[in-house]
């Protein structure tokens, strides 16, 4: 699995993280963050909505994107 993109959101909300399965296998990865971790997960897609809320592990599938959008923690 790899990152391909990690970039602020358009809103200026979230981080947009865009994960492939690289590996050619179907995979379950669970991210941790070094600051503040996120208020909340879920996946999205190209319009950089929020979508399900996520929890625990993000399945990715081989040879596939994942779109996901972090929330950025109040002040």
């Amino acid at each position: 699995m790899l990152v391909t993109c990690l970039k602020p959101s358009d809103d200026g909300q979230a981080w947009i993280v865009r994960l492939f399965g690289a590996s050619g296998k179907d995979e379950r990865v669970k991210l941790t963050w070094a600051g503040p971790a996120p208020r909340q997960l879920s996946l999205s897609d190209t319009s950089e909505k929020a979508g399900p809320p996520l929890t625990g592990a993000v399945s990715v599938p081989a040879w596939d994107l994942v779109t996901l959008r972090a929330e950025l923690p109040s002040h």
